[in-house]
């Protein structure tokens, strides 16, 4: 049987070597994402006709109607909001596979309903913010320094999940950990940087003066160019263990673990924290 032309162009759409059902899920609702809010942004109505154009070169047709009906299964809360990654920040550009993160917080969860029964969240979810607020309601403490990104996910949070009221930071995260007086007890703290020892110092310090008696504490960083594998070694995870213990706190538990779902390497390392208790004494 002779197969048209029109029939082999699309047949020979570039897929990209990581879409699974997962992936396919993600990229589709960080085109719903970004397009949706810049039709909010620029005024305009043809957010449909883009995340289609957008989804083409994935290998992706959907209909209008269909992508009209996931976003209201997104604001909803019966659509999962996981999106693909955004790299650095940069939204509105090629999206990027996140099946090694999404391995790490595959961990995070098991350690969650191991130790965490009220979990009050605190991390950098940057395009995630849906699925985070979803995830953890009005426990939501969510921090961005970036402008283009904590506007979008302001324009997320006021769209798609007006309905909870959690709470976005534009500041950068350790500032928020040293000056706040709340208490938490999930830390994502995705860090696209090297880890140091000076930083180490003060996420340690962060996090012994804001813990609850007990969390799950995730720390994930980058190493390349003029951080080695070897250097990241020398530093984790050991510098964070001993100064987490120099705050009257101790480690329960440590996994580390590393993925690479971009040109950027990545390290992470997963603590279970416990503040120590005072003991009281009674005079008789």
């Amino acid at each position: 049987m002779d197969i048209s032309q029109d029939q082999k162009s699309k047949r020979n759409i570039p897929l990209k070597n990581w879409i699974d059902a997962a992936a396919r899920h993600q990229i589709i609702n960080q085109a719903i994402f970004e397009e949706f809010v810049l039709s909010i942004w620029e005024k305009r109505k043809n957010w449909t006709a883009r995340v289609r154009k957008r989804l083409k070169p994935y290998g992706i047709s959907l209909a209008e109607s269909t992508l009209k009906g996931y976003l209201a299964g997104l604001k909803s809360g019966s659509r999962s909001a996981v999106g693909t990654s955004a790299f650095g920040n940069k939204l509105f550009k090629e999206f990027g596979c996140r099946s090694g993160k999404d391995g790490m917080y595959k961990q995070v969860e098991i350690l969650e309903h191991m130790y965490i029964p009220e979990p009050v969240y605190v991390g950098l979810p940057a395009n995630q913010i849906v699925h985070i607020i979803r995830k953890y309601g009005t426990n939501t403490y969510a921090c961005e320094i970036d402008q283009e990104m904590f506007r979008f996910m302001f324009t997320l949070k006021r769209h798609l999940a007006s309905d909870i009221p959690a709470t976005l930071l534009y500041s950068e995260i350790l500032d928020f950990l040293e000056t706040t007086s709340k208490k938490f007890s999930i830390y994502d703290l995705d860090f696209m940087q090297h880890m140091k020892p000076d930083l180490v110092s003060r996420i340690a310090s962060c996090i012994a003066r804001t813990t609850k008696d007990l969390s799950v504490v995730s720390i994930a960083s980058c190493i390349g160019r003029s951080s080695t594998e070897e250097d990241y070694k020398s530093i984790m995870p050991d510098k964070i263990i001993r100064e987490i213990q120099k705050h009257n706190c101790c480690v329960k538990y440590i996994y580390s673990g590393g993925y690479n779902d971009s040109v950027t390497p990545m390290r992470y390392e997963l603590l279970v924290v416990q503040k120590y208790r005072r003991a009281t004494w009674k005079r008789r």
